[in-house]
């Protein structure tokens, strides 16, 4: 099981913000469980992960062992490398959507959710021209990543 954060207010809208900003969802990917009530938005989490200093130049490991030698100061290089990781952003007590593709991208990276509640309406903005609205009865999102759902 992977990282799991629930949030049940609009008032802790920014900790989903901070998991999925920027990441892309594919808009053909999304699926609705009207009798449920559950609408789910599969997207790919980026994580950041460093790379051990010894995968780095791992063919050149004897000239650098040589530089280094003569610079003793020098150390290498610290690296990262982005992974991308399943992830699922579930919205709960839907009771309709709608979304309207004018660009046709397919792929759309989250900028942020918007709650109005006196509509009970979760707009959902991107970098890229989309209308995604969310008609809810009660506020509950999820965002689930690496887990076995996403």
């Amino acid at each position: 099981m992977g990282l799991v954060l629930k949030v049940d207010s609009p008032e802790f809208l920014d900790a989903i913000h901070n998991l999925i900003h920027d990441c892309f969802f594919d808009v053909e990917r999304i699926s609705f469980d009207a009798e449920a009530g559950v609408l789910l938005i599969p997207f790919s989490y980026e994580q950041t992960v460093l790379v051990p200093a010894e995968d780095l130049h791992a063919g050149h490991r004897g000239l650098r062992a040589t530089v280094a030698r003569w610079f003793r100061f020098l150390r290498p290089a610290r690296r990262t490398q982005v992974r991308l990781v399943p992830a699922i952003l579930r919205i709960e007590n839907v009771s309709d959507y709608s979304l309207v593709d004018t660009e046709h991208v397919g792929l759309y990276p989250f900028n942020i959710l918007v709650f109005d509640p006196s509509s009970q309406v979760i707009t959902v903005l991107t970098d890229i021209p989309l209308r995604f609205s969310i008609r809810v009865k009660g506020f509950a999102i999820t965002v689930e990543i690496g887990s076995d759902q996403s």
